[in-house]
């Protein structure tokens, strides 16, 4: 199935949005970054943190498997929150039934926290 990834850098009170496409995610500390990855309600499939990042560089404060983004679409959607500045990363693997697939789907997301 094709997915498109979608990155979100949402920042408190801020005046512009940030858009990332791609793997890479730039951060600073304190604000949080929303990672959208395509799902579809009606399938058994949805995504896993295959990898953990560095907890002392980034954390996942909340995680929306059948999220709503500002467009109404429903995306498995990971917030992570920047905590020092650093490198570090973290894997996405799809999941079916409770079952990583053996298959491409999976995305490498190298993050920089400012």
């Amino acid at each position: 199935m094709p997915y498109v990834i979608v990155l979100t850098i949402f920042c408190l009170f801020a005046t512009e949005m940030r858009y990332y496409q791609g793997e890479r995610i730039k951060v600073k500390s304190g604000k949080t970054v929303e990672v959208e990855m395509n799902t579809y309600a009606d399938t058994t499939y949805n995504w896993t943190i295959f990898e953990k990042p560095d907890a002392k560089i980034i954390k996942l404060v909340e995680e929306k498997p059948n999220g709503l983004n500002k467009k109404k679409q429903i995306k498995h959607i990971f917030v992570f929150k920047g905590l020092k500045k650093g490198k570090t990363e973290f894997l996405l693997r799809r999941v079916r039934n409770g079952k990583i697939e053996k298959t491409d789907s999976k995305h490498r997301y190298k993050v920089v926290v400012e």
